[in-house]
C-alpha cells in the first residue's frame, strides 16, 4: 500500500465533504462494515434466525479486518478467525466434495397432485444427479440429499424442505407436514388446512470423501511492535502488532492490537479480548471489557 497515494486521495474526498482525510477514509471504513451487516441482517431474516445467537466466522483477504466493526452492528457477541483465512476458499474447493446438483421446476397444487407423477418426476431428478456424478468419478453409493421448494397457495417466497426418504407418491403427507412445521419455525406461523404449492424439486449426489489431515502451523519467535493506529475519534492511538506465528495456543490479548500475517489482518478494537484456541482459532470476544 502507497500510504501517501491513499492519504492524498482520500484528502481529495474530505475536502469535498467537509472532512480530514482520515475522517473520510474512516467514513468509508463504516459505509462498508455496514454493508457487510446488512446483507448478513436479509440472510438472517429470510431464514428465520438471530445473528445475536451465532458466532461469525471471519475469512478471506480482508475478512477479519472487517468481522469485528460487523460483528458489533449485529450484536454477535464472538468472532472466529480461522489459521490462514485469506486461503480459506482455495482450500475449500482443494478439499470441496465431488458433487452434483441438479434441481427441476414441477409446479403441483396440493388439491389436484398427481402423486404418482410428481414421484415417477424425483426419480428421474435422482438418477440422472447419480449418472452425472458417476459419469466424472468414480463412486459406488453416492450420498443423496433430496429437497423441494414449497410455498403456500398465493405468496411469493418458497421454503425449502427435506423430501422424505420415501417416494413422494408415499411421503407426500409427510412432505406437507414439514413444510408447515418449517414455515412454522421461519416465520412464525402455519396455515392449517391451506392449499401448498410445490414449485422445485432438488437432488444433490456427492461422493463421500476422507477428512483431510490438518498440520499445524510453526510458531515463530517474533517482536511485537508499536504503531499509531485510528480507530475512531480525531486522533490515533498506539496499538501493539503482533505476528500470528509468534502466538501459542493458550495466548490472550487484550485490544488494541492489530495480529498480522501473509495473507490477512485481523483487527482488534479497544475493550475487545482476543484468545488463541487450541485449534489455532482466533477466538476474538466483542467488547470484552
Amino acid at each position: 500500500m502507497d500510504l501517501d497515494a491513499a492519504r492524498e486521495a482520500y484528502a481529495e474526498i474530505g475536502e469535498v465533504l467537509g472532512l480530514s482525510a482520515e475522517a473520510a477514509a474512516e467514513a468509508a471504513v463504516r459505509t462498508t462494515d455496514e454493508n457487510m451487516a446488512n446483507a448478513i441482517r436479509l440472510i438472517a431474516v429470510e431464514r428465520g434466525l438471530d445473528p445475536r445467537d451465532f458466532a461469525l466466522i471471519a475469512f478471506g483477504g480482508a475478512g477479519p479486518l472487517h468481522a469485528r466493526a460487523v460483528a458489533k452492528r449485529l450484536e454477535i457477541p464472538t468472532v472466529l478467525i480461522p489459521p490462514h483465512p485469506g486461503l480459506c476458499s482455495a482450500f475449500g474447493a482443494a478439499i470441496a466434495q465431488a458433487r452434483v446438483d441438479r434441481v427441476q421446476t414441477y409446479y403441483s397444487h396440493s388439491e389436484s397432485v398427481d402423486l404418482q407423477a410428481v414421484a415417477t418426476a424425483e426419480r428421474r431428478l435422482r438418477q440422472a444427479a447419480v449418472d452425472e456424478l458417476r459419469r466424472n468419478v468414480d463412486v459406488d453409493e453416492p450420498i443423496l440429499r433430496r429437497s423441494a421448494d414449497l410455498r403456500y397457495a398465493g405468496q411469493n417466497y418458497e421454503v425449502t424442505v427435506d423430501l422424505p426418504d420415501a417416494d413422494l407418491d408415499a411421503g407426500w403427507v409427510e412432505l406437507l407436514e414439514r413444510f408447515a412445521s418449517e414455515h412454522e419455525r421461519q416465520y412464525g406461523f402455519a396455515l392449517s388446512g391451506e392449499p401448498v404449492e410445490l414449485i422445485n424439486l432438488r437432488v444433490t449426489a456427492m461422493r463421500t470423501e476422507p477428512p483431510v489431515p490438518l498440520v499445524a502451523a510453526s510458531h515463530e519467535s517474533v517482536p511485537e511492535s508499536q504503531r499509531p493506529v485510528w480507530f475512531s475519534g480525531s486522533s490515533p492511538q498506539d496499538c501493539r502488532i503482533l505476528r500470528r506465528a509468534a502466538l501459542q495456543p493458550g495466548h490472550v490479548i487484550d485490544g488494541p492490537a492489530v495480529i498480522e500475517e501473509p495473507d490477512s489482518t485481523t483487527l482488534v478494537f479497544p475493550g475487545d479480548r482476543l484468545a488463541v484456541d487450541d485449534s489455532g482459532v482466533l477466538v476474538l470476544t466483542v467488547g470484552h471489557a
